[in-house]
């Protein structure tokens, strides 16, 4: 009534975990202001369908995010619609914000959805299961949504019907992970231990001594398994 009096609260959605950011902004150019969120896990936006409050299905902005402090949205490469820009700060280590303080933004693809390859929502009001459809284009289409990344130490990222991607199992738990080895584990290069998958190790980092500074053995030179490694050119 424009004095402080409220109606009883109504719920846009529920089981959205660790909710910690919201904001709210006109994010599809039609006139009404959206609601944009940050998650544990996940980025997401809520139509307003009608200009009044009522409220649309979740879409998933990014789901490759960890505890996001902040959500914004503004036209950040100047091409007429509203991008959305978050920003992270955790202690914890996972393989999209591993230890850092970030700020990402997320390009409007004239569309619907903002990230090619994840999964959206297509059939609100039928089987609700958003691991149906993918964004492609800026669209929602019908397909099988990409959520793993491929980086070992974050485990398989899966697609689950009503939450979309959801995060991996970390194979290394609470130790060190090499993603470049595909192990649980540390190697240092250049400390002359050959250590998980080194080829070599002659106690430097430097190419071109026959023990590369990948710790490869290069092409042209054998070494041998002492530690540290003994290199030779080979014989022409």
């Amino acid at each position: 009534d424009g004095h402080g009096s409220f109606r009883p609260r109504e719920i846009i959605h529920t089981n959205e975990g660790l909710l910690r950011a919201v904001y709210v902004t006109d994010l599809d150019g039609d006139g009404d202001t959206d609601l944009l969120s940050g998650s544990l896990h996940k980025i997401a936006w809520y139509e307003n369908t009608d200009g009044h409050g009522s409220f649309g299905s979740r879409q998933l902005v990014s789901t490759r995010v960890y505890k996001p402090t902040s959500v914004y949205a503004a036209d950040l490469d100047g091409d007429g619609d509203m991008d959305v820009l978050a920003a992270f700060s955790s202690e914890n280590k996972v393989a999209w914000n591993e230890n850092e303080n970030k700020i990402a933004w997320y390009e409007n693809l004239h569309g619907t959805c903002f990230h090619d390859g994840l999964p959206c929502d297509t059939d609100t009001g039928k089987d609700g299961n958003m691991c149906n459809s993918v964004c492609s284009g800026g669209k929602c289409v019908p397909g099988t949504p990409k959520c793993d990344d491929g980086l070992f130490c974050n485990g398989v990222e899966t697609c689950d019907p009503t939450q979309g991607c959801t995060a991996g199992h970390k194979p290394c738990h609470d130790t060190a992970c090499s993603e470049k080895y595909d192990m649980c584990g540390t190697s240092a290069c250049g400390n002359g231990k050959i250590e998980l998958k080194e080829q070599c190790d002659d106690r430097n980092a430097l190419s071109g001594d026959g023990c590369s500074s990948e710790c490869e053995v290069e092409i042209g030179w054998t070494c041998d398994k002492s530690e540290p490694s003994n290199c030779e050119l080979l014989a022409l």
